[in-house]
């Protein structure tokens, strides 16, 4: 799935999102408050809209969710004035990991006749 200017634009309006519910909770557990409710999981979503097809993948999403939290731990005047560009660039880095995992997955069909070639090969079930 190839992302149009239009995607382009929604999934950067959400990375901006979760980057500021992100800076938010960060804030409020480093006050000493419980913040397990206010996680907004928009995770999912973005990775969805980007076109990865294992989007539920725990190591793609903590993948996300470690370069999101390395691009916002950032100082808080720096942030602001940065945010559309931080958010942009993460974008081009979820792009750059799709094209990476979409080189190196195998084609499903011929995973699938493969497997059915060597079965008929070797005789087996």
């Amino acid at each position: 799935m190839e992302t149009t200017p239009v995607n382009r634009r929604e999934i950067i309006i959400l990375l901006l999102a979760d980057m500021r519910n992100t800076r938010l909770i960060e804030g409020l557990k480093s006050a000493g408050l419980h913040t397990e409710n206010f996680y907004t999981k928009l995770t999912d979503l973005i990775l969805q809209k980007m076109g990865f097809e294992q989007y539920a993948d725990e190591s793609l999403c903590s993948w996300y969710e470690d370069t999101l939290r390395k691009l916002i731990d950032k100082d808080l005047h720096y942030y602001i004035f940065h945010e559309r560009e931080l958010a942009e660039h993460l974008f081009d880095l979820m792009e750059l990991k799709k094209h990476a995992i979409q080189k190196i997955a195998p084609q499903p069909l011929r995973v699938v006749w493969g497997g059915l070639f060597k079965k008929w090969m070797t005789g087996r079930e």
